[in-house]
């Protein structure tokens, strides 16, 4: 901080200032500067032929592009075991610092949080699902990379989720590998592939976009564990040996049917073209891919009932969906870009949640008590 230009501004301003004015400047200049405490860098790999996707994360402010992208790529290395720079064929060129995010996307900005090895790979079937999903609706895609803000500190990495809670319509925590149960308080049972880095990082950025509450949070398989988790639920960290019913459903292949729950503002059901006057049963065939799963219980919940609803079910018990009761939010653990081999069934489910999100009224969340969050 330069106190000299401080200094300056006062002596020609010529007016006399109290400490208490002194001291509201000061802190204005420190807040001003804080604003550019990183950079964001934008990466579009021109060898990744058939998507072409977006990616953005951030560098400390000053810090030179390339040997930061560098190191970038040798920290994923380091933690995930594998060499995405020299596999992929990464070029250097293919990054830039940009300034402005609206200048360079535009509004109605959809981030999808990425989480594994794949996504980060040419050709991957995630970024190509979530294409060709969102491309016909006009939003605007940005993939947030494994560890995006890595080389930030802690308070950088949580200036850039705020920047991302500012800017978002939309936040995407898409599936993924097993949470770190120190999370939520419990020792390594059945979780697998766990990288604790890896979840505080991704952590940051939800809880920042929740708190928030500008734009929609949709949570995928882990992306929905990881968001309740946050919220104060705990996790079956494997179905098989811990969920309590002789009758489980195969969860980790397949598909089944989910039952639907009337909520405050049944997003699910109206996805599904269901109505609380139907009398037919809120029924939908759904696929799965996962061997845990979110506890719904008053002792997971703290007996706080006024954050999330329950939206799903399977017919053993299994949760399968929760609702923000704000409106703000759905957590499914199925896979709804994927639902089907057919296209249409997952589009459908988008386009529908789309044209909710945008029907949403700032008025909504009026009475969601952020301050329970995240204890």
């Amino acid at each position: 901080m330069n106190f000299n230009k401080i200094i300056d501004i006062i002596n020609r301003m010529n007016h006399k200032f109290n400490f208490s004015f002194f001291i509201f400047l000061l802190f204005s200049f420190l807040a001003v500067e804080q604003l550019f405490a990183y950079q964001l860098v934008l990466w579009k790999p021109s060898n990744y032929t058939k998507d072409n996707p977006s990616y953005l994360l951030a560098i400390p402010d000053g810090a030179n592009l390339r040997e930061s992208v560098t190191l970038y790529f040798s920290i994923l290395e380091d933690q995930l075991k594998e060499d995405f720079y020299n596999q992929n064929s990464i070029k250097l060129d293919d990054f830039k610092i940009i300034t402005n995010i609206n200048t360079s996307f535009g509004s109605d900005l959809i981030f999808v949080l990425l989480n594994e090895n794949i996504d980060m790979k040419n050709e991957n079937k995630n970024i190509s699902r979530f294409k060709k999903i969102m491309n016909p609706m006009g939003f605007n895609k940005i993939y947030l990379p494994i560890m995006a803000t890595v080389l930030l500190n802690k308070k950088e990495q949580n200036q850039f989720a705020d920047f991302i809670a500012n800017n978002a319509s939309v936040l995407i925590a898409t599936g993924g590998n097993d949470i770190d149960p120190k999370i939520y308080g419990e020792k390594n049972r059945k979780s697998y592939n766990v990288n604790p880095l890896r979840d505080e990082l991704e952590s940051q950025i939800i809880r920042a976009f929740i708190l928030k509450a500008n734009g929609f949070f949709l949570g995928i398989c882990r992306g929905a564990q990881l968001a309740s988790v946050l919220m104060g639920l705990k996790l079956y960290q494997d179905l098989n040996t811990e969920f309590e019913n002789p009758n489980l459903l195969n969860h980790q292949n397949g598909f089944h049917d989910i039952i639907l729950k009337e909520t405050s503002n049944n997003i699910l059901k109206n996805i599904y073209n269901f109505n609380s006057n139907d009398n037919n049963l809120p029924i939908v065939n759904v696929n799965t891919l996962h061997h845990q799963s979110k506890k719904w219980d008053d002792l997971s919940r703290g007996g706080d009932h006024s954050l999330l609803e329950l939206a799903a079910v399977a017919e053993d018990g299994v949760v399968e969906a929760l609702e923000f009761k704000n409106g703000k939010g759905l957590l499914v653990q199925y896979h709804p870009e994927i639902i089907y081999e057919s296209f249409e069934p997952a589009f459908n489910f988008f386009r529908r949640l789309m044209s909710y999100i945008k029907t949403v009224s700032p008025s909504v969340h009026h009475n969601f008590q952020c301050s329970k969050l995240f204890k």
